[in-house]
């Protein structure tokens, strides 16, 4: 066979070439035996390797003949012509394409056999990373989703954390584009389960879209022990962990974020596992504001402020991370410990840039005011947020939202009861 096709490469025959290769691998296997020893991984010792062999020799004559042609060979004229009933011959075809960098190629190739090699087992990241862009090249976008969420789940593949969490900002934005599609196309454009009606399709992609969004948060959480890991020294082994796999609220709790006291992740953690336990909450912010205060590379309250809106633009509005009363509480006891590094505002532009709305600070400083060693303290922040909410109203946003009767009442009260000394 490698004379005779030498011959017809010599004429210039290639597509004789393809031909007659193809055809003498196909009477070496009429029952396309190894096209199923393939598909099972090739497995040592199965009694089919001999005949798979024998079509691999047949095969060999047409991939020599390709690598004599140099680039051309690539070129999707040419990787057209060759013949597309041999299934076995197109996987191998893949592969060959693959070993030369032209895995581009395949998405011009015949797309239920591109599908099929790509699926086919031991999967790897190149291979799940082909899929994907397969089916976006495809416009199937809800299959692009699930390979994505399936590459960053994986326990198998070599990935760093921040691969995973890539895959999963991936797949959120492809299931919105599938769901958009389904939505806008219906029947009549590409489908993830066509055997589905399209609403139950929509289901299945908003379940995933709702789903992958959750991991997202969890991931970045488990992102952030990471760093937190390294920027201390001395943890590079539960780092290194936390690229293996993508871990439960659960497991980064009990393996990381408790017994290395990482109450920042702590309290993301609680955020988005929505877990309410006030009194371990009150204890957690007392820690940090504590552990802010003891750094003497950092300024007083002003430093508190910092952290306190940083973390806050995190966390709200989550009641079970980040409680306004409690929030409010703790900055307010601060400032009367430290009267002479309080100015007021303190506590209300701390609120505001954690992003909490004028009129939810107004309301949890309100609430407040009833104590009677805050009230005074408590008047001067709703003075001052009063300020801050003018100053903001010709802009857009939540300043527009403020209950400017209840503000004007509040504000009535206060100043009465300065005139008359009494605060209740």
């Amino acid at each position: 066979l490698r004379d005779v096709c030498a011959s017809f490469e010599a004429l210039g025959q290639h597509s004789a070439v393809a031909t007659l290769a193809l055809a003498c691998a196909k009477q070496s296997d009429p029952t396309d035996s190894a096209l199923s020893f393939w598909g099972d991984g090739a497995p040592a010792g199965d009694a089919r390797e001999t005949v798979y062999r024998k079509r691999m020799d047949c095969y060999r004559c047409v991939l020599n003949m390709l690598d004599k042609r140099g680039a051309s060979a690539f070129e999707p004229r040419v990787l057209q012509q060759l013949p597309r009933d041999d299934a076995l011959f197109q996987f191998v075809l893949f592969d060959w394409l693959l070993e030369h960098g032209q895995s581009a190629q395949l998405f011009h190739m015949h797309e239920p056999l591109v599908e099929q090699y790509l699926l086919v087992e031991p999967r790897t990241p190149e291979k799940g990373d082909m899929l994907w862009h397969f089916y976006v090249h495809a416009a199937q976008y809800g299959k692009a989703a699930l390979v994505q969420r399936e590459l960053a789940c994986s326990r198998d593949m070599e990935l760093s954390l921040p691969q995973r969490i890539e895959f999963l900002s991936l797949a959120i934005s492809n299931a919105k584009v599938a769901v958009d599609m389904v939505r806008g196309r219906g029947s009549h454009g590409p489908r993830m389960a066509p055997e589905l009606s399209i609403e139950e399709e929509v289901d299945e992609l908003g379940a995933l879209l709702r789903d992958t969004e959750d991991q997202l948060e969890i991931a970045q959480v488990q992102l952030d022990i990471q760093q937190q890991l390294r920027s201390r020294g001395g943890h590079e082994t539960p780092a290194r962990a936390l690229d293996e796999r993508l871990y439960t609220v659960t497991e980064l709790y009990d393996k990381f974020a408790e017994p290395l006291r990482l109450w920042d992740a702590v309290l993301l953690i609680f955020k988005a596992s929505n877990h309410d336990d006030r009194s371990m909450v009150e204890e957690i912010w007392n820690a940090i504001v504590r552990t802010v205060l003891d750094d003497e590379h950092r300024t007083g309250l002003m430093a508190v402020s910092s952290k306190v809106s940083q973390l806050g633009r995190r966390l709200y509005p989550s009641a079970a991370a980040f409680p306004l009363d409690l929030l409010v509480t703790v900055l307010l006891d601060l400032a009367h410990e430290r009267p002479t590094e309080y100015t007021p505002g303190f506590v209300a532009d701390t609120l505001l840039q954690s992003r909490v709305p004028h009129y939810a600070a107004f309301e949890a400083l309100r609430n407040i005011y009833k104590r009677v060693d805050m009230a005074n303290t408590v008047a001067r922040e709703i003075a001052a947020l009063t300020a801050m909410w003018i100053d903001a109203r010709g802009g857009s946003g939540d300043s527009q939202n403020m209950p400017v009767m209840d503000v004007d009442a509040a504000l009535s009260l206060y100043i009465v009861n300065a005139t008359l000394g009494n605060n209740i």
